[in-house]
């Protein structure tokens, strides 16, 4: 503790969340951040408990619940977060086509014209 902050609680709290953010962006899953992210809560349960000698490394005191709900709560943050590469992308509209060359007009139709068919005689 250094006065009344307690500095591994905010160091711990800042290397968990950069380690489930470089999972995060590193894999673009959100199921290997869950799975980190297990594994972490998981760890912290297994540390929290009494040791085969009796020892308890995260106490059950005001600053041990604090990081027990840190955690929980950074990895719910991770694995929540949205991903911005799926959303869509605002494109500039489109550039006008480019006018269409005049193309010489059609003056004769085959089979229309000064010739008779059978069908008009």
């Amino acid at each position: 503790m250094w006065g009344p902050v307690p500095v591994g609680l905010v160091v711990g709290a800042i290397a968990c969340g950069a380690i489930l953010v470089a999972i995060r962006s590193l894999t673009h899953d959100r199921g290997a951040t869950l799975a980190a992210g297990l594994g972490m809560v998981g760890m912290l349960l297994l540390i929290s408990g009494v040791g085969p000698g009796g020892s308890v490394v995260v106490q059950d005191t005001l600053a041990g619940r604090i990081w027990i709900y840190l955690v929980a709560g950074l990895v719910l943050l991770a694995v929540a977060w949205p991903s911005f590469s799926r959303l869509p992308v605002r494109t500039e509209a489109a550039p006008a086509p480019s006018p269409v060359e005049a193309i010489a007009p059609i003056t004769e139709v085959p089979g229309v014209g000064g010739e008779r068919t059978s069908r008009e005689s």
